[in-house]
């Protein structure tokens, strides 16, 4: 592993295919493995397509680890909305698993493990306090009597309320 340009050139001039294939596996940049397939495309066949395997795996490493920094920046502009959308992060759950593990860096694996688990907090104490606004609103809707019912007498089994109720109806608006 070193200097592209000298094992390009170490590649061009080898006079064996183990050479050749030995200097092409030591390259790391993606522009010297471009130029190395644009190259040994019209000869050394072997050689063509060993490079094209790698510069399909670099290129797809780089696709990767950019798709992981974008749903990280959208994990925690996820984390920063309130309330957080469950379609939101079902989506950004499925866009992170479709992301092969073995391209995604170990420190960007880390970091999105972290957000999840923050955004599983949120979305928990979320959940937590809808829940409980819910049942305060349940408790003060048991309390509240309606509106008909204080104009009953107490203690009246519900035919002789509703007889009441009709008679005092009629007399009041007759």
């Amino acid at each position: 592993k070193g200097d592209d340009a000298a094992l390009l050139e170490l590649a061009r001039a080898a006079p064996q295919i183990e050479l050749k294939l030995a200097a092409v596996d030591s390259m790391a940049g993606e522009a010297a493995l471009r130029q190395a397939e644009r190259e040994f495309r019209s000869h050394d066949r072997k050689v063509h397509q060993r490079l094209r395997q790698r510069l399909t795996a670099a290129v797809a490493r780089r696709e990767a680890q950019a798709n992981a920094d974008a749903l990280i920046a959208a994990a925690e502009a996820l984390l920063d909305t309130t309330p957080i959308a469950a379609n939101r992060l079902a989506a950004l759950d499925k866009d992170w698993g479709a992301i092969a593990e073995s391209l995604a860096e170990a420190d960007r694996r880390a970091a999105f493990a972290t957000l999840r688990g923050r955004l599983d907090a949120a979305l928990a104490e979320q959940d937590a306090q809808e829940r409980a606004a819910q049942n305060d609103a349940d408790a003060a809707a048991e309390q509240t009597p309606p509106a008909a019912l204080p104009l009953l007498p107490a203690g009246l089994a519900l035919p002789a309320a509703l007889a009441w109720w009709s008679i005092t109806t009629f007399v009041l608006y007759s």
